[in-house]
């Protein structure tokens, strides 16, 4: 799902598409609410991620993922793979 984006389909419905690739990068954001954007759904990854600096020594890890994308259990076990 990470690799995902949609496009319109010849009857006007939505087509998923999955890339062999994407660019991914960890971006720095001021605050939460500037790192809050919409997702083009045309535009893989459908994922960001990006650190705010608190502090020297405190930083927030931010994350966002287009609920086309995403359901309970996959969220849980995102959650799950960053804690270990």
């Amino acid at each position: 799902s990470l690799r995902t984006s949609f496009e319109t389909g010849p009857d006007g419905e939505p087509v998923q598409r999955i890339h062999d690739s994407v660019p991914f990068q960890l971006d720095e954001a001021e605050s939460a609410d500037a790192f809050v954007r919409p997702f083009c759904l045309e535009e893989a990854p459908l994922f960001r991620a990006a650190l705010v600096k608190e502090s020297d020594e405190r930083y927030l890890l931010l994350t966002d993922m287009h609920h086309i994308i995403s359901d309970g259990v996959s969220v849980n076990t995102l959650i799950k793979e960053f804690g270990e």
